[in-house]
């Protein structure tokens, strides 16, 4: 698949994964322990997990790539302490402006997936920290052997190792790292998914596959992984702190 024909915004996830409200409060479970007052989200998309971080007591900057998806938190969150800029993490520019806005927390939610160059935007992030010694949340998609139709689909470039993803935090400057892996069961139907069921859209069968799932999985999964520790998962966390600018 050409940088031409990636898939941007809505177009890379499935449409039920909107309303998947037991997975993003999942998700939520995860960062909100690290939240400042002055975060900023890295690829908001129809800004579902944002219904966790927008508060009236923080100041919350998504970025997107996706003019549309600009425009839908824009509207989903009027009146807010929010805002919602099109731009690129790639961007040199844009990274020096947001760098000087002193943000304590980024989260970045399925997206270093999607960039090419994941450790120039892992040590962009770091720059736009380090001012406020913030603290970074990001969730990836976990384990190579996953890789398969799905991905590409959506527009992933990898999924990741977890030593690799450590590795390339503490490269890009962070210190502090932690990871852990995150949705246990989840990893056997992508895993279907990927190597025997093949579908040819994130749409259809899968759609309906990621309603049953967060309807009657996710809460008891939630619990679950609150005393089990993962040895494996759909996906991976990690976090890490900015630190004093080397």
């Amino acid at each position: 698949m050409s940088p031409r024909t990636m898939p941007v915004g809505a177009e890379t996830m499935s449409p039920s994964l909107e309303t998947a409200t037991n997975y993003y409060s999942w998700i939520a479970s995860q960062f909100r322990p690290l939240l400042g007052d002055r975060v900023l989200d890295i690829g908001g998309g129809h800004g579902s997990h944002l219904d966790h971080i927008v508060a009236d007591q923080r100041s919350v900057t998504s970025l997107d790539l996706s003019p549309e998806c600009v425009r839908e938190m824009q509207q989903r969150f009027a009146g807010r302490a929010f805002e919602a800029i099109c731009g690129d993490i790639g961007d040199p520019h844009l990274v020096e402006r947001l760098a000087q806005e002193r943000f304590d927390t980024i989260v970045c939610v399925n997206v270093l997936e999607h960039i090419e160059d994941d450790r120039d935007a892992l040590a962009s992030m770091r720059r736009i920290l380090h001012l406020a010694n913030g603290r970074l949340f990001l969730l990836v998609p976990a384990h190579p052997l996953l890789y398969g139709t799905p991905d590409r689909l959506a527009g992933h470039f990898r999924r990741y190792r977890r030593q690799e993803l450590t590795e390339s935090l503490r490269a890009a400057g962070f210190d502090d790292v932690r990871t852990w892996f995150f949705n246990g069961f989840g990893a056997i139907p992508y895993l279907l998914n990927s190597r025997v069921f093949q579908p040819r859209t994130l749409s259809g069968v899968v759609d309906r596959q990621i309603v049953l799932y967060d309807r009657y999985f996710v809460p008891t999964l939630q619990k679950l992984e609150r005393v089990v520790s993962m040895p494996f998962g759909q996906s991976l966390i990690a976090t890490g702190n900015a630190g004093v600018r080397r």
